[in-house]
């Protein structure tokens, strides 16, 4: 897979000087993007500081950045040490602002992208973002930690009110501000014709919507940064505006790895189809994604037994698989099925036995990693037990109205309420 990384940046119209401050190490895969805060140009000092404190951190692992195809052990270790460098550059702007008076009150935002064969590391405290084009999609991969954005999460403003709030610059999270800072992190497995955008809020304020975010991408060549940049200072450039593209793609003659960004489409497209899943983001799938495991069961492998304890949910990705009680054949399942959600919610041992119908491949999720993870991510949390609560509806409806069809007499014996 072929990385291609673009930077610019421009001090706007209205600055007098540029507070931004981006990197780019190609060799180890490093994209870094850093908008500082503070007078007497301190938010130079800080964007600075910060951006080159985070690469040398990194670099400091540089036999994990080699890792061609890194396993799930070697990912959870990278995301850590995204982590510890990005808490590194926020303890080293504090202990710079109390040193130095000239720089007292100094901060600023990080977005770090660190790319490790065909895995994104994320990296992000702040308002700045990140971005990533896929096919004719734009995904927004990171969270503004602004005051704005909390008052839009807990419902106090409507997205229009958002738009016009005279606090959308208020962070409440900013590297340098205090010794320690929480980091957001995000593993992306990353296919062929992906495209990241890391930015600050000069360049993402002036996108019309998310959106146009691809039409932009797609109607340049090379200087796609440069032409974004030029975008932002046309529409006013009110701002300094900094833009880093990375671009994965893959020659026709490698068709392995054409067919490994084929498989994590198909993932993602089954995960999309799964009930329990609906409504979530490209963020929050992908964070799903990297706490399941691929499974391939031969033809005839019992999955799952009836009756006994049960650890995990099975989503089936390629081929089939059938449900059977005691002796008989309730029913055969293909791609985009999933069994054990209900072993999750009950707690009990499974009510069936499911078997590989063929040589099929799954996604497993372990039923601890999901719960720490609805716990972890509380939006993630409330999107499945919602999406649980209406299947449950569903099948309570149909049940009630076979009842009528069946057995008329013994619907008085049933709660009113669960008919309304």
């Amino acid at each position: 897979m072929q990385i291609i990384g673009r930077t610019a940046t421009d001090v706007g119209n209205r600055r007098d000087n540029n507070e931004d401050f981006a990197l780019v190490d190609e060799e180890l895969g490093i994209y870094i993007v850093c908008d500082g805060v503070g007078g007497h140009k301190a938010g130079e000092v800080a964007s600075r500081l910060a951006a080159e404190t985070i690469h040398a951190q990194l670099a400091e692992h540089r036999d994990l950045l080699g890792t061609a195809t890194p396993e799930d052990d070697v990912l959870d270790q990278l995301e850590q040490v995204m982590r510890e460098a990005v808490q590194a550059a926020c303890a080293a702007v504090y202990e710079r602002a109390r040193e130095n008076r000239d720089n007292a009150g100094m901060g600023t935002t990080a977005t770090a992208l660190l790319v490790v064969g065909n895995r994104g590391i994320m990296g992000h405290v702040g308002d700045s973002r990140l971005y990533l084009r896929r096919g004719s999609a734009v995904h927004v991969l990171s969270t503004d930690h602004t005051f704005v954005t909390e008052l839009l999460a807990g419902g106090v403003l409507t997205p229009e009110q958002a738009k016009d709030s005279p606090y959308s610059n208020l962070l409440t999270r900013a590297l340098g501000k205090d010794r320690t800072v929480r980091v957001d992190t995000l593993v992306v497995e990353i296919m062929d014709g992906d495209d990241f955008v890391l930015c600050s809020d000069g360049f993402s304020n002036y996108l019309a919507s998310d959106e146009e975010l691809a039409t932009l991408l797609g109607g340049v060549g090379l200087d796609v940064a440069q032409s974004l940049v030029l975008t932002a200072r046309d529409r006013g450039g009110d701002d300094n505006i900094t833009v880093v593209t990375v671009s994965a793609r893959v020659e026709p003659s490698d068709t392995d790895e054409l067919h490994r960004s084929s498989k994590v489409q198909i993932k993602l497209d089954v995960l999309r189809n799964v009930y329990l899943f609906a409504g979530l983001s490209m963020k929050e799938l992908s964070k799903l994604m990297q706490i399941g495991t691929e499974v391939v069961y031969p033809r005839g492998a019992v999955i799952i037994r009836e009756q006994e304890n049960f650890d995990r949910l099975v989503i089936v990705v390629v081929g089939a698989v059938s449900v059977h009680l005691e002796d008989t054949e309730l029913a055969r399942l293909g791609p985009g099925a999933h069994v054990g959600e209900m072993g999750f919610f009950r707690g009990r041992d499974s009510g069936a036995t499911v078997v590989a119908e063929n040589d099929c491949t799954c996604l497993n999720i372990q039923y601890d990693k999901l719960d720490a993870l609805m716990q972890k991510e509380p939006r993630i949390g409330h999107r499945l037990t919602r999406n649980v609560c209406e299947q449950l509806a569903h099948r309570l409806d149909e049940a009630n109205r076979r009842l009528v069809d069946v057995a008329p007499s013994t619907l008085i014996d049933i709660d009113p309420s669960l008919w309304v």
